[in-house]
């Protein structure tokens, strides 16, 4: 936690504590509060972010958090590569401890914006007590997103340099109508090369204008979609302009 170099103000934090009584057991504990501009610097592959907020209460056992934060940033490195602006967000984050010392985290109406798009999901966190890896299964979706920004939110940690470099040349501009994201399975297991999970984000667009290669007519006004599915990229142009 010191090493990932916290920031932030707390606000009318309330906590108490019950020592173990003399029969034995453990100490009780609860808090609640708020804070503003919490951030803490990504490290390794837990992800980062600056610009928080949110009131909270906690035991030992189990906890819940509500999201309202106005100008953050994500660094989820090294899955998304460039840091991701969050205008607004806000939802619900809750924790609870298993009989046998696991934890289960889970996010409910978790709502982002920011200028490039808008979107909605939710997800849950399992982290086994023995150590090994949390697993998760995100669901999320956007929409009305700019598609020329289309870099910024791609899986760039997990998909081929050339690759990235060419959708960032080639989508010069359009809408992404609508967007779709799935995660389910181990940390650990990703990018799921033996299919042990499932990653999947798909992409609408309309009036995307496609430059697929120098020297050659750029695409206009196409429509169709692109699908990312674990390490398969599929590109679907269902119409377009060319010398139009």
């Amino acid at each position: 936690w010191v090493e990932r170099t916290p920031k932030g103000r707390l606000h009318d934090l309330a906590a108490g504590l019950a020592l173990p009584p003399a029969t034995g057991g453990a100490a009780r504990w609860t808090a609640s509060g708020s804070f503003a501009d919490l951030g803490l610097e990504q490290r390794g592959s837990i992800p980062g972010f600056k610009g928080l907020g949110a009131t909270f209460t906690a035991d030992q056992d189990a906890g819940s958090l509500h999201l309202r934060s106005e100008g953050m940033t994500l660094d989820l490195n090294p899955l998304f590569t460039i840091p991701i602006p969050v205008r607004h967000s806000g939802g619900q984050l809750s924790w609870r401890r298993g009989p046998g010392g696991a934890w289960h985290l889970a996010g409910e109406d978790i709502a982002l914006e920011n200028a490039d798009l808008s979107g909605q999901g939710r997800l849950t966190l399992d982290l086994p007590s023995g150590g090994g890896s949390p697993f998760l299964d995100l669901r999320a979706t956007f929409r009305d997103a700019n598609a020329a920004r289309t870099r910024t939110y791609l899986p760039a940690g997990i998909m081929e340099p050339k690759l990235v470099r060419w959708l960032e040349e080639s989508i010069r501009s359009g809408r992404v109508t609508q967007g779709d994201a799935v995660y389910h399975g181990t940390l650990a297991d990703f990018p799921f090369r033996k299919n042990q999970g499932r990653f999947e984000l798909l992409l609408v667009f309309q009036d995307l204008l496609l430059d697929y290669q120098k020297g050659w007519p750029p695409i206009e006004s196409a429509a169709g979609s692109v699908r990312l599915l674990n390490q398969g990229l599929a590109i679907k142009v269902d119409r377009g302009r060319i010398y139009d």
